[in-house]
């Protein structure tokens, strides 16, 4: 499948990983009881705001505090170097394989057929093949929820054709037909992303949180700088 060297466990994303201990605690502790939730009607979760907000240290934090119950992947598009959009299916594929046992086999098996038809195909292709149909094959036995963390939406590449967003409705499809996945994005609010999102047909399972206007940041903020002269 050739995955990108894009999970949160990367040397490439160790930039992303710097959440300052105490801080952001409250959006860590929402995030995760919306992830163990059982059978959130927002099974979509938008962290946005402009640079510098946390967003991608938020997510990085979660993936590491989940890593060894519900995270099943993450990617971390990073501008410039990985910032293809066909990168994403396969590499969640991949991972999914190796962290869940039962999906070993299956996604094994479907990466098979899949490359049959072609090492670079349409995302529709990609997500259905290697996501959607091993993950119907065991979503009832694996029971409890699953989270793919997908991180720098607009870091990704966007075309003429407008692969970004039709990447997002294809990942909000697949969590409708997918009860028990659970899908954080990270992103700045880039007009032709939040427009995405939020006139999506899917848009009824997507909790958009808007980190700018979280009632506590002065408060992280403040802890941030004075760790940092005490340092």
């Amino acid at each position: 499948l050739k995955p990108a060297n894009a999970s949160y466990k990367s040397t490439l994303t160790e930039a992303k990983s710097h959440l300052q201990s105490g801080t952001r605690s409250q959006i860590l502790r929402d995030l995760a009881e919306w992830v163990d939730g059982d059978e959130p009607s927002h099974c979509v979760y938008v962290l946005h705001g402009p640079a510098g907000m946390g967003k991608s240290s938020i997510a990085h934090a979660l993936c590491s505090q989940l890593a060894d119950t519900s995270l099943g992947a993450s990617f971390f598009f990073i501008r410039g170097s990985i910032s293809d959009a066909s990168c994403l299916f396969p590499s969640l594929a991949y991972q999914l394989a190796y962290s869940v046992h039962d999906l070993f086999a299956p996604i094994a098996e479907a990466a098979r057929s899949h490359l049959q038809n072609g090492q670079s195909q349409m995302l529709e292709h990609q997500l259905i093949d290697l996501l959607k149909f091993p993950l119907e094959q065991l979503a009832q036995k694996l029971g409890k929820p699953l989270l793919l963390v997908v991180d720098g939406i607009d870091e990704c590449l966007n075309d003429p054709e407008g692969v970004v967003p039709r990447m997002l409705q294809l990942l909000c499809r697949l969590t409708l037909e997918i009860p028990i996945l659970r899908v954080l994005i990270a992103t700045r609010p880039e007009a032709y992303i939040m427009s995405a999102l939020q006139h999506s047909e899917h848009s009824d399972i997507i909790r958009l949180r808007d980190l700018s206007k979280e009632p506590h940041v002065d408060d992280d903020i403040r802890l941030f700088i004075g760790t940092e002269f005490q340092s």
